[in-house]
């Protein structure tokens, strides 16, 4: 089946999809959607509620955590959280900006797990209790990078990324016809393959190292190409090289 030169899969659930979206459609390229995720929010244990106010610092690495997490608190338990508040990327302080609990420490160029840690391994002292909140299947990068460095860290899980219904297999074959397909996670990797495993053999756009190491020892797949950080310039200009 032959290539489409200016279309451009995306693989995120649509409101993910939308900076990049918007980016790729200004630069004439034609994107087609194939969500490979959705979620739903995971209940904050009580004792987690309860012990808020105790932590030092608490982490976010996506917006979905900050909305998971702002929707199982009252507008005074939020008030209550005094901690150093660190986001991964400025989508995520954004979200932290609406809810009240502003972001101390950003991680940006790149927006990754572990340049979040190396800044806030810096910033607190010495066995400060963190609050890593993610969700269920979040890599663990950012967790593992803070305890090497001996912080108090415990994790809170609001929301997971569950497998939402397969998609028709007419938007499987006009995906067949992309330039490339964008992989933001090893799950969509998973999904998109059980779902139509022959496209394994198109172009494969990995969001980082993590997706492009799942690529190749869980499917045997190379990638066509992997992005220089999760920036959403450096995807941008990823994609488009295959766009020319």
């Amino acid at each position: 089946m032959a290539l489409n030169d200016r279309l451009v899969v995306l693989t995120r659930a649509h409101e993910d999809n939308r900076a990049l979206r918007e980016r790729l459609e200004q630069a004439g390229v034609a994107v087609l959607e194939v969500p490979t995720a959705q979620f739903g929010d995971v209940p904050l244990p009580p004792e987690q509620r309860r012990a808020l106010p105790s932590h030092d610092a608490l982490t976010f690495a996506s917006a979905h955590a900050v909305a998971a997490f702002a929707r199982q608190l009252s507008a005074a338990e939020v008030q209550e959280i005094a901690a150093t508040i660190g986001a991964v990327g400025q989508t995520t302080a954004r979200a932290l900006e609406r809810i009240g609990l502003p972001a101390a420490v950003v991680a940006q160029s790149p927006s990754t797990g572990q340049a979040l840690a190396e800044l806030l391994i810096a910033r607190l002292p010495a066995r400060a209790r963190v609050l890593v909140v993610q969700a269920r299947q979040s890599q663990p990068e950012l967790m593992v990078q803070l305890r090497a460095a001996g912080l108090d860290v415990e994790v809170a899980v609001v929301y997971e990324n569950v497998e939402p219904h397969a998609p028709s297999s007419e938007l499987l074959r006009r995906a067949a016809q992309a330039r490339a397909i964008y992989l933001a996670a090893p799950s969509a990797a998973d999904r998109l393959l059980a779902w139509a495993p022959d496209l394994r053999d198109r172009p494969l756009v990995a969001i980082g190292a993590t997706t492009a190491t799942a690529l190749r020892d869980k499917h045997g797949v190379p990638p066509a190409a992997q992005a220089a950080s999760p920036d959403l310039a450096d995807v941008t200009a990823t994609l488009l090289t295959f766009c020319a």
